[in-house]
């Protein structure tokens, strides 16, 4: 049975952190990532900050990175491809030895937090031996256990998920709504109090599952 575990890592126990020191408010997120022969970890990872000149000064000084190379600019981040060769035995070991996926990571401040997909359960307790052994840090905040419900990874349950898209077709989150709640029962065939407060479980898991793991995008 595959898993998704969303977990935090501190700063100091993972890559990146001379960089994290040394720049205020730079924020990291993973686009995707790679291990190689166990020696180093290539990640492709945006980084946003006020200050570029700084960055790349402390990327140069960072001696868990090897290479760093700017792919393009979009909206104030910065997409790199990196080369990683210190403080990866953690990412190196679950994407090697456990097969795992690492779906999302998100590092600012003193922690990163990442969102891994393991393909059998048992990975998890494997990782926590390893951990242990390796005495790293790995602090499990969520586990959703896929089974037949691929929405699961998002802390969703198939009704939930079936709510908000019915609702998300009928115009129910529309300025102005082109739907009402009442509106939105009937067609799922559920009384009013019962899409209610399947709306709000929806709502909450879907938002602490995004609080978890970085700040929101959007704030309006």
């Amino acid at each position: 049975m595959s898993t998704i575990i969303t977990v935090d890592i501190p700063a100091d126990e993972f890559a990146l952190q001379e960089t994290l020191e040394s720049v205020s408010d730079i924020e990291f997120e993973v686009e995707r990532v790679a291990a190689h022969e166990g020696d180093s970890v290539t990640p492709y990872i945006w980084v946003t900050s006020d200050v570029l000149d700084q960055v790349d000064e402390a990327f140069e000084n960072d001696s868990s990175i090897r290479h760093a190379e700017l792919l393009e600019t979009v909206d104030g981040s910065w997409l790199y491809r990196m080369d990683w060769i210190k403080k990866i035995e953690l990412i190196t070991y679950m994407l090697t030895e456990e097969e795992a996926t690492v779906m999302d990571a998100y590092g600012r401040e003193d922690r990163w937090t990442l969102r891994i997909l393991f393909p059998k359960h048992d990975g998890l307790s494997r990782i926590n031996e390893f951990c242990e052994n390796a005495e790293l840090t790995f602090t499990v905040k969520t586990i959703h256990e896929m089974e037949a419900n691929r929405h699961g990874r998002f802390g969703l349950t198939e009704k939930q998920h079936e709510t908000l898209q019915t609702a998300i077709e009928n115009g129910f989150y529309d300025i102005p709504r082109s739907v009402t709640i009442d509106e939105l029962a009937g067609e799922l065939d559920v009384t009013h109090q019962a899409i209610s407060e399947r709306l709000r479980r929806a709502h909450r898991n879907l938002v602490q599952d995004a609080l978890l793991l970085g700040p929101p995008r959007d704030a309006n």
